[in-house]
C-alpha cells in the first residue's frame, strides 16, 4: 500500500482546518437559516456563479501560440476566499443532501467566538 507523505497530509490538514475555522465562525455569525431558504438548489447556484465565477475571472488569460497565458499574480487573497468558501459550500451540499445541516446542534461551536 502506499502511503502518503506527512508533509502532503499535514499540509492538507492546514487547508482543511482553515475551511472549517471559516465555517464555524460564519454559522455563529448567521445561523443556518441562509442556508435552509437558499436550499440546495440556490447554495449550488452561490458556489457556482459567485465564488467559481470569482475563481474564473481571476484565472483570464490570453491565448499565445495557441497557449492560455494566465496572469502570474491571479492568486489574491479574494480568489484564497472564494476556494476556502468554495470547500466549505460542497461540505454544505454533502450535509444539505444527508439531511444534516437543519438537525446538527450548533451551541458548541457558537461558544467558540
Amino acid at each position: 500500500m502506499n502511503r502518503v507523505p506527512k508533509a502532503f497530509s499535514d499540509y492538507f490538514r492546514l487547508v482543511f482546518d482553515r475551511a472549517h475555522e471559516i465555517m464555524v465562525h460564519r454559522q455563529a455569525s448567521y445561523g443556518p437559516g441562509n442556508v435552509e431558504n437558499l436550499g440546495p438548489v440556490g447554495v449550488f447556484s452561490r458556489m457556482g456563479m459567485d465564488k467559481v465565477g470569482r475563481i474564473a475571472n481571476s484565472m483570464n488569460g490570453v491565448v499565445k501560440d495557441g497557449k492560455i497565458i494566465i496572469d502570474p499574480d491571479w492568486y489574491t487573497p479574494e480568489v484564497y476566499d472564494a476556494l476556502i468558501d468554495t470547500i466549505n459550500y460542497c461540505a454544505i451540499m454533502i450535509a444539505l443532501g444527508e439531511k444534516q445541516w437543519s438537525t446538527i446542534s450548533r451551541e458548541e461551536e457558537q461558544a467558540w467566538y
